[in-house]
């Protein structure tokens, strides 16, 4: 099976739907596939992976003549809306399938609204979604990592299919015991709310690691403006990230509401659990009691983080139901072979 996967590339920027499409093309490699990958603001001349790479701009032109030029049976698009209508509508008439994976919350809207900007920006942002948004009704098929985000769309053959994680981790050690929050910096990841835990409580550290992709952020990078107990650790690899969960009492989140946040799956597979200030994924944390959902409550949220610092019979207790859920739900190898049967069954019918 020829298989073209559509994204931005995690050698680019390190993100969570990169990191899970180069797990997904370097397992149908494995499994003896012919994969391309285009890769949207592709910055790099060489790629060190098992696939080939196909680098270009963030334009519909030149994602649809890389995704024409790589000749595919089937596109794997994880790529937001960005450019759909044209280029599905193309690739339908080419008779290539399609499977838009559904990597976000605004994945499943057909309007876009944010208070932040100005009406115009707003209209126009909302007008070219709408656009685009029609281009869904070539889409063969949508998986979802978030089984909430099912039958959203106007797509008769929905799957949900888990993300899946490496445990592979650099080692990691540090002075005092402590709490980690992991996300690129910007304002729906919410960093605020962490920073405020660490000025409230000072029994362990707070380590926080990520990029900092908003410039109102800045000042984070510099310890003066931070408590004594909170370290800012700057962006990480996915190995160093999972050394540094690894050793962690547990995971604390304070994101809005996303797709399926690579960062709990991480801390569930080394056994550790999740507070979360709102968001609960699928609903896990609640119905497999993998940790605590604060319900966007911030008197709740501290009660919370501070019980699990207290109770080591309670973290321990949570914990192990996370690692024993994750190892049964989020494999590499069992997701990619549920996408394999989607696309086999795809290409069946004509």
């Amino acid at each position: 099976m020829k298989i073209t996967v559509v994204n931005r590339h995690r050698s680019d920027i390190m993100g969570g739907s990169e990191v899970q499409c180069d797990f997904i093309a370097s397992e149908l490699v494995k499994r003896g596939h012919d994969v391309s990958y285009v890769a949207v603001k592709g910055k790099k001349k060489n790629y060190d992976v098992s696939y080939k790479v196909l680098p270009c701009k963030s334009e519909g032109s030149e994602i649809l003549e890389s995704i024409v030029k790589s000749r595919p049976d089937l596109v794997y698009w994880r790529y937001h809306k960005n450019f759909i209508y044209d280029i599905f509508k193309k690739l339908d008439e080419l008779k290539i399938k399609i499977i838009f994976s559904v990597s976000s919350e605004y994945d499943t809207h057909r309007f876009l609204y944010n208070k932040k900007q100005s009406l115009y920006i707003n209209f126009r942002k909302w007008l070219r979604n709408i656009n685009q948004f029609r281009g869904i009704r070539y889409v063969d098929a949508v998986v979802v990592n978030n089984e909430s985000h099912l039958n959203r769309l106007p797509v008769k053959r929905q799957q949900f299919i888990p993300n899946g994680m490496t445990d592979e981790y650099v080692s990691f050690k540090w002075k005092r015991p402590y709490c980690i929050w992991i996300a690129n910096i910007k304002s729906i990841k919410r960093p605020e709310l962490y920073i405020d835990l660490a000025n409230q409580i000072k029994d362990v550290d707070f380590l926080m690691v990520g990029a900092i992709q908003e410039q109102k952020y800045n000042w984070v990078e510099n310890d003066e403006n931070l408590p004594d107990n909170l370290h800012y650790l700057g962006p990480k690899s996915l190995t160093e990230v999972n050394g540094m969960i690894r050793e962690s009492l547990f995971h604390i989140h304070t994101c809005m509401a996303e797709g399926f946040p690579n960062v709990f799956i991480q801390a569930w597979i080394f056994g550790k659990a999740s507070v979360s200030y709102g968001f609960d994924p699928s609903g896990y944390i609640e119905k497999e009691n993998l940790g605590m959902c604060s319900n966007e409550n911030s008197e709740q949220f501290y009660n919370d983080v501070k019980e699990m610092i207290q109770n080591e019979e309670l973290r321990d207790k949570k914990g192990a139901n996370a690692q024993l859920f994750a190892n049964k739900m989020f494999r590499i190898e069992t997701s990619v072979g549920y996408l394999v049967e989607l696309a086999d069954e795809l290409l069946k019918t004509y």
